[in-house]
């Protein structure tokens, strides 16, 4: 009885040991992905630099001129995003007028992310060089 006891005990040792050691790595993951632009967001501001578009059309476009495609879509209900690689970032509380200015054009942003595709504004301009 005491041996199956004992048995017992190193099991759930292992168990713990093998959840703490997955727990640990998970959280590895998420620090090293972009310190703070993950799932849950947070951190400090970050300055992003890419192409200001919609949510709506993201990267591609559905007219051939990108502000006047970014301008129709943010009218009928989308929001003005920044296409940053294969990533549309969706742009909160952001100045309109500037980027109406900037759509289609590259332009760096300035803001804290708030999850891992959307960020809270708090500059945008044209991007140098």
């Amino acid at each position: 009885m005491r041996k199956v006891a004992g048995s017992k005990k190193f099991l759930a040792a292992v168990v713990l040991s093998g959840g703490l050691l997955v727990a640990g790595s998970l959280f590895a993951q998420d620090a090293g992905s972009g310190g703070g632009g993950g799932r849950r967001g947070g951190g400090g501001p970050r300055t992003l630099t890419g192409v200001v578009s919609d949510s709506m059309c993201g990267a591609t476009h559905k007219m051939p001129d990108a502000a006047k495609c970014t301008a129709g879509c943010v009218k009928g209900g989308g929001k003005y995003a920044l296409v940053v690689g294969d990533r549309v970032i969706t742009l909160e509380e952001a100045p309109a007028a500037d980027l109406e200015k900037l759509a289609g054009q590259k332009a760096s942003v300035t803001g804290t992310m708030s999850g891992r595709d959307a960020m809270k504004v708090t500059k945008v301009e044209a991007a140098k060089g």
